[in-house]
């Protein structure tokens, strides 16, 4: 869960046009990511994460981020007490990125 914040969080994204080299779980986790934090440098268990290109982006007081459809992404915030605000809504497929990528 990401909190609604004040202070920074920082955002790792990635596009969606490396979800194969994020190793997606299997459904109904599918959108999330079977690499962690903890095994990131296991070559061995997850080769082609390190083909992935990744864009830090620092968001601070006063700040928003837009996060399209399909972005993969990993937020963590301060020590500080924080809350973040989600906002989703329902995009059809026949717009979604991934859908048109083939995704």
């Amino acid at each position: 869960v990401t909190p609604l914040h004040f202070d920074e969080q920082e955002f790792v994204l990635y596009p969606p046009c490396d979800s194969d080299k994020l190793y997606p779980g299997e459904f109904p986790k599918h959108y999330f990511s079977r690499v962690t934090c903890e095994c990131r440098t296991d070559a061995e268990a997850f080769p082609r994460f390190s083909e992935a290109t990744s864009c830090r982006v620092t968001v601070s007081e006063g700040e928003g981020l837009y996060l399209p459809y399909g972005w993969w992404h990993e937020v963590s915030g301060s020590d500080a007490p924080n809350l973040t605000l989600n906002y989703w809504f329902d995009v059809p497929v026949s717009k979604s990125e991934l859908e048109n990528s083939g995704g």
